[in-house]
């Protein structure tokens, strides 16, 4: 069931995108774009950490909080998918506390935008 809530959220910016405006080019360009390279840094940082277990000198990984400005960016999906695929921050809870948070915003972003933009707003 959660990996099911999970392909939801995965896939949800790119159909608001489609519904939202005529020519989906611009937002579904956007975050794909952005998905893709967080989704390809989640794997480097996770190969990256796979190299530091045993080894002397640690190599440098990438920081929590240039992933975070990435899912922040549009790139939530992608990260959601390379937490799924390479298993990598998926149980850290801090972490899954500020990604949430960060799809959260996105979602409700979303959803002023469609409210009022789209449908005119609130009419009394």
């Amino acid at each position: 069931m959660a990996n099911i809530i999970r392909l939801i959220f995965l896939v949800l910016p790119f159909v608001a995108a489609g519904w939202v405006f005529k020519t989906t080019e611009i937002p579904l360009f956007a975050y794909s774009i952005v998905s893709v390279l967080t989704f390809l840094i989640y794997g480097i940082d996770k190969a990256l950490a796979a190299k530091n277990r045993g080894s002397a000198p640690a190599i440098s990984r990438v920081p929590e909080n240039v992933l975070h400005l990435l899912e922040l960016f549009g790139g939530f999906p992608g990260g959601l998918a390379g937490q799924i695929i390479f298993k990598h921050k998926s149980s850290k809870t801090s972490y899954q506390i500020i990604f949430w948070l960060i799809v959260v915003l996105h979602v409700a972003a979303w959803a002023y935008f469609l409210f009022f933009f789209r449908s005119g707003g609130a009419s009394a």
